[in-house]
């Protein structure tokens, strides 16, 4: 396990992601205009995914919390779960998307890219392993039917 894993969460990436975003916008001249519907599609699916992910997990009583997948009571693979494993983070990750288009500058597409690169390395894999010791074949089965992301 590397000494990143789990440790820093999630929502704390994707607000660093938008930080620097917000720090390039005095480098970029305006890109484009992206449409609103998009940008509203985008925030409204993030709260839909993000929200419906924490409220499942709650149902079931087991953790929401990224930095300890160890404390995971249940496999949670109803609601939202039957369609991406990893709801709460698609959420962010549409959320950082929206954001993305409607301040977008030329770090946009690499934030985003970075961002999926570092939740899939130091969040999703650690879990991913926490998950298949837990729950073996129940889990591999899981993984097997339903999409990481999306």
């Amino acid at each position: 396990m590397s000494r990143l894993d789990c440790k820093i969460p999630p929502p704390v990436v994707a607000v660093l992601a938008g930080v620097l975003n917000l720090g390039s916008t005095t480098y970029s001249a305006t890109l484009f205009e992206p449409p609103w519907i998009l940008i509203s599609a985008l925030g409204i699916s993030s709260c839909i995914f993000g929200i419906s992910g924490v409220l499942a997990c709650i149902h079931r009583g087991t953790t929401i919390h990224p930095w300890s997948p160890n404390n995971t009571k249940v496999l949670v693979t109803s609601g939202v779960f039957r369609f991406t494993r990893n709801p709460m983070y698609l959420g962010l990750v549409l959320l950082l998307s929206a954001y993305y288009l409607l301040q977008p500058t030329l770090f946009s597409p690499f934030g985003l890219l970075g961002v999926l690169w570092f939740l899939t390395r130091f969040q999703i894999e650690p879990e991913e392993r926490v998950l298949t010791e837990k729950f073996g074949d129940l889990y591999l089965q899981y993984r097997q039917n339903t999409r990481r992301w999306f």
